[in-house]
């Protein structure tokens, strides 16, 4: 299939018939075909067994002929494909995704520190749910040199994926030569797996260029025999304790591959020996504060410690947790995959079919190889790198498992050559047919990864929303208004987003003029008033949108909305001269909020609650522990008489009563006009998401809308 212009070919001594091979290729086919039926229960183990019977097939089939030396047209093809990787990291990368993830919002927002303000972290960034010390460094000196942005933090990250291809190419031409190489790297930049972490942005991009960075200086250390490559595989290794949490798996990645190359070649042991004089000391010592804060904390940090699969088995007393990522693990590639709408198509596998059966192929092929160095090292990598997930509560969470794309590329590569070399020796004289056949899989794999990311995922609501799209939108209103005028307006933003890391970094130049937006606050007159004021309120807070426009009507207001159309946030523009204006509002329910306890309980606090429109726990001035209570008590009036419906719009246990009497849901009740007094109570006792929405169907109206401010009578002990 591949013509060599030089160098050595090793063929393995294997003869098969065009039937055996056909039988394979057709039996991995057709599993395939059943695995990837996933909302289908029944088509896993027909699957199973029909992969399998392919494997076992392929034993007499497969043509394991490596070809070495240069190679016709290689530079045109890396060229092509590396370009072909760049269309792809770039491409609508405006549409989607729709906006930056809080997690590398706080990235971004440490990196400005250590830029801006000389904050030099160390220990205390193990604390941070993103502990990535190596990027928070090396992030502030990319903004130091192009600016900070939304794109600039998309860029650092998709350099660093971009980054890993040619060291990829380079590490597996010189493990198994270029055809295997080339298509390795074809594989590598058309997975659509990459693209995600790398588009998003997420630092779990950044695995394969520390793994194949490691594995690289590892060969050419070995294989020459010079102990200062594997310094540097040692040094690369200790930087990578302080990037992504996965990167911490590398030093058992060097332990392994040094152990092979000890047992499989003795008589370089004493090679091997000396080199650990050079690989221990350098990795030790970058390895020293991570070492101290173990020793101090009793954990690696505060996302491993909360990771770790290991308590989880103690407290449950049963392996069933470390099965449960094994079989997650094992259905990953070919089946069903990540839930986690920012990692994945929520369900969807991680490969593309045709990926997915090449790579059993190749898997079965390289453990043919497992005592040379083209089988050897890239199943430990695989191996080793596999242990990030496998160890964790997440047992789907994809992103944990980046270290093992370059392997799952250089499998799928040897499926291909393997099966193309077997085609060619047993249908000789049809290289046209074979060539062809060779381009559908190249359009095919693309294809597929072009298709199910930038049609089925950039489209998928979920997939959407979980980028932060809201926040995404404050932070860069906020720049925009504050390039467009500078100093002009104070920021206040909805509970929900007050300390939303995106919104901290987009937004950073204004910190100091960015605030909570509370409106309890506002209606009682406790607002700021010596610059106009623009509000960001969240998705859900349509009567408090409204009762602001009817305080300030001159307030300019805007509507930012979802892809799908839905109300994403709400924005409003209020003068400083309306905010002096002002006189307190009087109306509305009085809140008795209860930290624990019972009802009988003295409250905590009393606060004045002008509308029931809370769409988040930060909406709730209660902290601490659940359970939590809230008695509001006050009067509804009516100004039209006739049949009114009520609802609450909670996840918790909330109860209405209007006339003493309690209120069924959604069941209309006559109300004469008047005041009719109203008690309301809810209950907290489990559970993170919060919100509490009183709505009404008034008897001219068809829609549900949150009971308007106006609705209710002047609190006691207002004028």
């Amino acid at each position: 299939m591949v013509k060599s212009s030089g160098g050595r070919t090793v063929r393995d001594p294997q003869s098969a018939s065009l039937g055996t091979v056909l039988t394979a290729t057709l039996l991995a086919v057709a599993g395939q075909c059943f695995l990837s039926q996933s909302q289908i229960l029944w088509t896993l183990w027909p699957g199973i067994g029909l992969m399998a019977a392919a494997l076992w097939q392929s034993r007499r089939a497969l043509d394991s002929t490596i070809t070495t030396g240069t190679f016709k047209g290689e530079r045109l093809i890396f060229a092509l494909v590396i370009l072909l990787a760049v269309f792809f990291h770039f491409w609508r990368l405006g549409e989607f995704p729709a906006g930056l993830h809080q997690d590398l919002g706080e990235m971004g927002l440490c990196a400005m520190r250590i830029w801006r303000e000389g904050w030099r972290p160390l220990e205390e960034a193990f604390q941070y749910p993103t502990p990535f010390l190596t990027d928070f460094y090396s992030m502030a000196a990319w903004f130091a040199l192009v600016g900070s942005s939304l794109f600039s933090i998309q860029l650092f990250f998709i350099l660093f994926s971009l980054a890993a291809l040619p060291v990829l190419y380079l590490f597996f031409r010189k493990l198994a030569g270029v055809p295997a190489a080339l298509l390795t790297l074809f594989f590598f930049a058309t997975m659509r797996w990459q693209w995600v972490e790398a588009r998003n942005p997420h630092p779990s991009c950044e695995a394969p260029l520390y793994v194949l960075g490691v594995m690289a200086l590892l060969l050419a250390g070995f294989q020459n025999r010079k102990p200062l490559y594997l310094a540097g595989a040692a040094f690369v290794s200790g930087l990578g304790l302080y990037a992504y949490q996965s990167l911490k798996s590398l030093f058992l990645l060097m332990a392994a591959i040094a152990l092979f190359e000890y047992f499989q070649f003795p008589k370089d042991r004493k090679g091997v020996l000396k080199a650990l004089k050079w690989v221990v000391p350098v990795f030790l010592i970058l390895a020293l504060p991570l070492i101290k804060y173990f020793f101090d904390e009793g954990t690696l940090g505060q996302r491993e410690s909360g990771a770790f699969i290991l308590p989880t088995l103690l407290l449950k007393g049963s392996l069933m947790p470390l099965l449960q990522s094994v079989v997650g693990a094992a259905l990953m590639l070919n089946r069903a995959a990540d839930m986690d709408p920012f990692h994945n198509l929520p369900g969807h596998r991680m490969l593309d079919d045709v990926t997915g059966v090449l790579f059993w192929i190749g898997l079965a092929l390289a453990w043919r190889w497992r005592k040379e160095r083209r089988g050897a090292y890239p199943l430990l990598g695989f191996g080793v790198m596999l242990l990030p997930g496998l160890l964790t509560n997440e047992g789907w969470a994809t992103q944990r498992y980046t270290g093992i794309l370059p392997f799952v590329a250089y499998f799928a590569a040897l499926g291909t050559v393997g099966l193309g070399n077997a085609f060619a020796r047993a249908w000789k004289g049809k290289r046209t047919v074979l060539w062809v056949a060779g381009v559908l899989l190249v359009a095919a794999v693309t294809a597929q990864n072009a298709f199910t990311y930038f049609g089925l995922e950039a489209s998928n609501p979920r997939c959407q929303k979980a980028a932060g799209p809201e926040q995404t939108f404050i932070g860069r209103e906020i720049a925009r208004m504050e390039k467009e005028e500078p100093g002009r307006y104070r920021y206040l933003l909805d509970p929900f987003y007050q300390h939303n890391p995106t919104v901290g970094f987009l937004g950073y130049a204004v910190l100091d003029r960015t605030g909570p937006f509370l409106v309890s606050d506002w209606a009682e007159g406790k607002m700021p008033h010596d610059k106009d004021c623009v509000l960001f309120l969240a998705e859900g807070k349509s009567g408090t949108w409204l009762f602001l426009k009817s305080l300030f009507p001159d307030g300019q207001g805007g509507l930012f909305r979802k892809l799908d159309g839905q109300a994403g946030l709400y924005l409003e523009k209020v003068p400083a001269s309306d905010l002096e204006r002002f006189r307190p509002w009087d109306r509305g329910l009085q809140g008795a909020y209860f930290q624990a306890g019972r009802w009988t309980d003295p409250p905590a606090f009393f606060q004045k609650d002008p509308l029931i429109n809370f769409s988040s726990r930060e909406d709730f001035p209660l902290t601490g522990d659940l359970p939590y209570r809230v008695l509001w008590m006050g009067r509804l009036q009516i100004n039209t008489p006739g049949d009114y419906a009520f609802n609450l719009l909670c996840p918790d246990e909330a109860r209405l009563w209007l006339d003493g009497k309690k209120v069924s849901p959604e069941i209309p009740v006559h109300l004469s006009a008047g005041f009719h007094p109203l008690r309301l109570e809810y209950d907290k006792t489990q559970g993170y998401y919060t919100a509490l929405h009183l709505v009404w169907k008034t008897p001219h109206g068809s829609d549900w809308e949150v009971v308007p401010a106006e609705a209710f009578g002047r609190i006691e002990g207002r004028k």
